[in-house]
């Protein structure tokens, strides 16, 4: 739910859009003391990766219907 969106980069969706326009990706998983967040770029389009990136932990928008969709995905076992 951290990548969905942040105050600087508002609309939902951009940071992944971002990151495959640009040769990349981005994953994270949770294990029994760590989660690990980590993505791909073209290194000429590094520097606002880093930048989208950090911005989910500065200011991340979790907006209701986002924390909704994220609820019934688990419930769900999606």
């Amino acid at each position: 739910m951290l990548f969905y969106a942040s105050e600087k980069y508002p609309k939902e969706g951009m940071y992944k859009k971002f990151l495959s326009e640009h040769g990349g990706y981005a994953n994270a998983y949770t294990g029994h003391v760590h989660t690990n967040y980590h993505f791909d770029v073209n290194a000429n389009h590094l520097e606002e990766a880093l930048d989208r990136f950090a911005q989910f932990f500065i200011s991340p928008l979790l907006s209701s219907e986002a924390t909704s969709r994220e609820i019934h995905a688990v419930d769900s076992g999606v």
